[in-house]
């Protein structure tokens, strides 16, 4: 009976042992194709179950490193992040020292400490230069503001009543009436606000159509500060000392009165990171910082110097200040006061009037010489997060898609520049554009169940908006293990919270982080209309195809500047 039953457990055990050997290096290969064919569409369920099963299989051993990579990244997808781990820890085995393994490993282990207390800028450097005239031809004569529309730069011309789209070799001139003061650009709705201090209005351009309409009116000298997160501009009437919030559809949500003690506030600029509004305070000296949900006054930074008065100023996701002064330098301020003067070759900075990050650049405006100079600029640590989405691999191209945001969740306006993509073959040519994609908004109010069983359902080919309404957000430090699939399922996260309610560090980062902001949940509306009538655009790349449909060779794209 025992031999019986040893003989059929013997046949049962041939049996595995033949369906396992079935799969060989070639059928290996079909299941891999076909798991990067389904993870290209969005299935990455479907995929890995692919992946797993070529996996159990016989793989060519040069192979094996791609093998391990895939599975790295469906693993974090679905959000098994030290799965991810495990199968990274395998790649470097197999190949020691690859970049994007380590490059990963590193994200993931910066993400799990949010956003850190500082990053300091290093160095800047011109990269670009774009004049008024050019061969003869004004196109701008007094630029008074700029900003970035991907690629292109928006220049404001006072004197000419005009707006200027160029990318350096060509210029779009758009008439205006009035007097224009300010701009600011929001990618998401694709519109350019300007500012007419003649007639005391906001108004924005479509810059496809030139259309302009008119957003707002009835304010005496209106200045464009920024735009925030969830598309609200922010303007500073020097005449009123107010500031106004104005939503994307007219409307005053709200105004903060500079006043203090009876006591008129000069001040000539502002900016919004986060829940936080800086003012440029010209009377005390300060930075004031205004908590925008409350609109209380949480601090102040005193100006690092005596002499002199800032211009323009900017600030990161760090909490550092960049600051031009009057006297001609300009200057780096971090988190903990430590103040660093940067410089430039040509000692121009007396020569800037105002400025904007817009990373990767600073754009400064240059009026006398009639310019705009772009600066490119280095920190101390790296700064971009770039995700690959999408492989479409075909007989003659491959086509990539991807994204990269600051650490901190900014957008970056300017790729091509400082973009390389590599396969098999190493570094290749390509051609670049920017892919309008379609855009979804979710709902929940179980953020740690949304993250543990819903992200994996979402298609990264899209841009995915969640809004969160939360009334308990005691979460852990365990939320921030899912900034990196968040990252590579493109999801934006907003948290609508109750005026009282307290927010955790970890979760404040974690929403800053996905590009996303905290509002109150008195404001979900409002954000659910800008969101609908947002739009986003994909980062792509396409380049002839060079080597076989039957490689699993890397395909990888570096971002630095």
């Amino acid at each position: 009976m025992n031999g019986r039953l040893f003989l059929i457990l013997l046949f049962f055990l041939s049996l595995c042992v033949s369906a396992y050997t079935l799969i060989g290096p070639e059928e290996s290969l079909d299941l891999f194709e076909r798991a990067m064919r389904e993870w290209s569409v969005g299935n990455s369920e479907k995929a890995y179950g692919y992946l797993k099963l070529a996996i159990e299989g016989e793989v060519y051993v040069t192979d094996l490193p791609e093998y391990w990579f895939m599975i790295a990244k469906l693993e974090m997808e679905l959000g098994r992040v030290e799965e991810a781990r495990e199968a990274l820890s395998n790649v470097l085995i197999l190949n020691p020292g690859r970049r994007e393994v380590l490059n990963m490993l590193d994200i993931m282990d910066s993400l799990m400490h949010g956003i850190p207390k500082k990053n300091d800028m290093s160095h800047i450097g011109i990269f670009k230069r774009i004049h008024g005239f050019v061969e003869g031809m004004e196109y701008f004569y007094t630029p008074v503001d700029v900003d970035m529309r991907g690629e292109e730069v928006l220049v404001l011309d006072r004197m000419n009543k005009r707006l200027i789209i160029s990318e350096g070799s060509t210029f779009q001139v758009i008439e205006l009436s009035g007097t224009p003061r300010s701009l600011v650009y929001d990618p998401r709705l694709d519109r350019i606000y300007c500012s007419d201090v003649e007639n005391g209005t906001i108004f924005f351009v479509d810059p496809k159509s030139t259309k302009v309409e008119n957003l707002y009116s009835g304010l005496h000298y209106p200045v464009i500060f920024d735009i925030d997160r969830a598309g609200r501009v922010l303007v500073g009437d020097l005449f009123d000392d107010a500031i106004y919030m104005i939503s994307h559809d007219g409307m005053v949500l709200r105004k903060y009165d500079l006043m203090e003690d009876g006591k008129i506030t000069i001040f000539n600029d502002a900016k919004i990171v986060f829940e936080r509004m800086y003012i440029q305070d010209l009377t005390n000296r300060v930075y004031r910082i205004v908590d925008i949900l409350s609109g209380k006054k949480v601090g102040e930074i005193k100006f690092p110097y005596d002499d002199a008065l800032p211009l323009s100023f900017d600030v990161d996701g760090y909490g550092g200040l960049m600051i031009l002064w009057s006297d001609g330098k300009f200057t780096y301020v971090n988190e903990d006061g430590k103040v660093r003067e940067l410089k430039l070759s040509e000692d121009e900075f007396s020569e800037f009037s105002r400025f904007k990050y817009r990373p990767p650049f600073i754009l400064f405006v240059k009026p006398f010489d009639h310019s705009i100079v772009l600066c490119s600029v280095e920190r101390e640590d790296p700064e971009y997060i770039n995700i690959i989405t999408a492989i479409d691999v075909g007989l003659k191209e491959i086509k990539l898609e991807f994204t990269i945001n600051t650490f901190t969740g900014n957008c970056v306006s300017t790729v091509r520049p400082f973009l390389t993509a590599y396969d098999s073959g190493g570094r290749v040519s390509f051609s670049y554009r920017r892919k309008m994609v379609e855009t979804k908004i979710y709902e929940t109010r179980d953020l740690m169940g949304f993250l543990k069983n819903d992200l994996k359902k979402l298609n990264r080919r899209t841009k995915n908006y969640v809004l969160v309404y939360q009334e308990d957000v005691e979460e852990k430090k365990e939320i921030l293990k899912f900034l990196l699939p968040v990252k590579m399922k493109n999801v934006t996260f907003y948290l609508l919270k109750n005026e009282n309610t307290k927010v955790s560090p970890q979760l404040e980062d974690f929403v800053h982080i996905s590009s996303g902001m905290i509002l109150n949940s008195s404001e979900a509306d409002e954000l659910k209309n800008y969101l609908e009538s947002s739009k986003y655009c994909m980062e792509e790349i396409e380049y002839p195809t060079t080597f076989s449909m039957r490689s699993v060779k890397p395909v990888t794209i570096r971002f630095h500047t």
